[in-house]
């Protein structure tokens, strides 16, 4: 396990001998840096990260990166905005054996959080269909957070309609998305995975 700072180094080396990490930044961060840290963590098979390290990542446009070792992946973030979603889509495309993925939106409460529905419902079905990802053909296992907006539902529906190999999928919900809920419980998995629905807040992930 390795604790540091993301100062002037821009490139590690190859970290060969880890192989869980998680990175948290805080916001003031030097954004240069990061894109170079994550590409030492080739041999990492286990990546939590933050929506601030996604925002790092792709500040100056979505650079394709490799972690093909990533098996599981852990993303904690606030809200799924729509700036953040071609971020999303150039991580997964780096990581081709995704077979585990946690969608968790931190710190909210759930009765009073607000924001802008425009801003979270720009992405829908038929552009995650187009991103040709490679991952989804060996996702197993989804823990996922709905929020407001509807990037997170058609995230879902993407998901439950082409992973083959899906064994099981949490879906986790607020009271203000029980309409949400309705439509996914309509959508067939292309697999025969259990889909299950649990409101947020009942469980301790």
């Amino acid at each position: 396990m390795w604790y540091g700072n993301v100062m002037n180094q821009r490139n590690l080396g190859k970290l060969e001998c880890l192989e869980q990490v998680t990175l948290q930044l805080e916001p003031e961060v030097d954004y240069k840096n990061v894109y170079g840290l994550l590409c030492s963590l080739c041999w990492v098979r286990v990546l939590t990260i933050d929506l601030f390290t996604i925002q790092a990542l792709f500040w100056e446009g979505c650079r394709p990166i490799q972690l093909h070792n990533i098996w599981w992946l852990r993303m904690d973030m606030h809200v799924l905005t729509n700036d953040l979603i071609p971020a999303m889509v150039s991580l997964f495309k780096g990581m081709p054996n995704l077979c585990t993925l946690h969608m968790v939106f931190m710190n909210i409460n759930y009765s009073s959080v607000r924001c802008d529905h425009v801003a979270t419902s720009k992405f829908n079905l038929d552009y995650w269909e187009k991103q040709d990802l490679a991952f989804v053909h060996k996702l197993q296992e989804v823990h996922m957070d709905l929020c407001e907006g509807s990037n997170a539902m058609h995230l879902a529906r993407y998901i439950l309609g082409n992973a083959p190999a899906l064994k099981y999928m949490i879906i986790y919900y607020p009271s203000k998305q029980l309409s949400v809920v309705h439509k996914l419980k309509k959508e067939k998995p292309v697999s025969n995975a259990k889909v299950i629905f649990k409101k947020a807040g009942e469980v301790w992930r």
